[in-house]
């Protein structure tokens, strides 16, 4: 039992009339109204105290699990950025290939040979276009996805920190609580020391 503990232990004694009783007529009746109201005044104390805490850790508890939605949720979009890329990559190779089926689909047409370095130069071209503007898409999609997940990660760290100031700012409402009430009470009973030594 600590210290904070035994002074707390005589409270129920004050809450039955025998035991006020008792104290009043060792003490005196003001006295004993002095040493009770200290007692309680400490009880309150050590209690905001530890309801700070509960505030603090509460809040704390929250804002992680918000944070964790949030990242959830960013993780999300980020597959949804990707699947968008690669969409948009097989979009531009498909274009890409009906381009080139189309050159080649017009020199046939044209009585001109599908084998000629021309035609083998554009071709290549274009397949070279294609390439870039389907890799092109697929990094953007790339980008944006770690993005959000780098924008969910870091607002989750960030929620972690706040976290943990706000559980070390409850542990020392606790303490301040549970120092007022020692004060509270040693300071009661050097009075009462001073008056009766």
């Amino acid at each position: 039992m600590t210290g904070i503990e035994a002074l707390f232990a005589v409270a129920p004694m004050l809450s039955t009339a025998a035991g006020a009783t008792t104290l009043a007529g060792s003490v005196g009746f003001a006295d004993a109204l002095i040493g009770g109201g200290s007692i309680i005044s400490a009880i309150g104390q050590r209690q905001t105290g530890e309801a700070q805490q509960a505030a603090l850790d509460a809040s704390a508890r929250q804002t992680e699990l918000n944070a964790q939605a949030a990242l959830d949720r960013n993780v999300q979009a980020a597959g949804q950025e990707r699947a968008a890329g690669q969409r948009a990559f097989l979009s531009e190779r498909r274009r890409g290939r009906l381009v080139r089926a189309g050159l080649i689909a017009r020199a046939g047409a044209s009585g001109a040979d599908v084998n000629s370095p021309d035609i083998i130069r554009l071709s290549s071209d274009i397949e070279s276009e294609t390439d870039y503007h389907a890799l092109t898409a697929l990094y953007e999609s790339e980008d944006r996805a770690q993005a959000l997940e780098d924008q969910g990660r870091v607002g989750l760290f960030n929620a972690q920190t706040t976290g943990a100031m706000r559980r070390y700012r409850g542990r020392s409402m606790n303490r301040q609580g549970n120092f007022a009430a020692f004060s509270t009470i040693a300071g009661t009973a050097n009075q009462f020391l001073e008056r009766y030594a």
